[in-house]
């Protein structure tokens, strides 16, 4: 018998099934969704972490971005606050567990919001300038 084997043998009743396989096929499929419903949750949550770091990066990119590359349409301001309620749609039920109608809805329009400045808005301004007034140390970006 294996180590698993006699683990489950030692701690089950008399008339329980000694061997895994035995084990297995007397609980069905329960021990099955269990592990499927525990594996689901941990994607899900890493899936989760994974979205608030991207958004606290791109949050953090549109702080970095002088305000003279924003337009009139579209200025800092905007993105700022677009950007910082992105973050609080996906943060907020874990910092206040209170149902918000339509979340669901708000998580999608927040990420695609996040990845719209990412592509297509930062293209149209160009190039960053760097970290403050005077911009970076020649062209390489940084």
């Amino acid at each position: 018998m294996s180590l698993l084997e006699n683990a489950l043998a030692t701690s089950l009743p008399d008339d329980a099934p000694t061997t895994l396989a035995q084990r297995l096929s007397a609980d069905g499929p329960d021990v099955l969704a269990f592990s499927l419903r525990s594996i689901g949750y941990e994607i899900r949550q890493t899936v989760w972490l994974v979205i608030i770091a991207f958004l606290a990066c791109v949050l953090l990119m549109c702080l970095a971005r002088p305000a003279a590359d924003f337009t009139a349409t579209r200025p800092k301001k905007f993105w700022l606050v677009a950007l910082g309620a992105s973050l609080l749609v996906f943060v907020w039920p874990y910092v206040m567990p209170l149902y918000l109608p339509l979340h669901g809805i708000l998580q999608w329009v927040a990420l695609i919001l996040a990845v719209y400045y990412v592509g297509p808005e930062r293209r149209r301004m160009g190039k960053s300038r760097g970290w403050g007034r005077g911009g970076g140390r020649g062209d390489s970006g940084w």
